[in-house]
């Protein structure tokens, strides 16, 4: 505890190096808050929909990157449908 004290008496004594000290440290722990409620806004939640490992998307682009020639149109939707049952 008497360490603690000697620090508070040596900044208040030199208030060059106390102001900044001090910002530089509520600036830090006010990033460090803001980013961890950020994130556990993020993927602390569940999605606002049921079932979201059912969600799929369904694309004009094949997965090697080319487009369809016509787009999708139902025969191909139907094809998808059997194949993923």
């Amino acid at each position: 505890m008497s360490d603690l004290k000697l620090v508070i008496r040596r900044l208040l004594k030199n208030p060059v190096l106390f102001v900044p000290a001090s910002l530089t440290l509520a600036i830090g722990i006010g990033a460090v808050t803001g980013l961890v409620s950020v994130i556990q806004g993020v993927l602390g939640t569940p999605p606002p929909y049921q079932d979201a490992g059912q969600i799929v998307l369904i694309s004009k682009v094949r997965l090697d990157g080319q487009p369809y020639e016509n787009g999708v149109g139902s025969l191909e939707w139907r094809a998808w449908q059997e194949e993923r049952e």
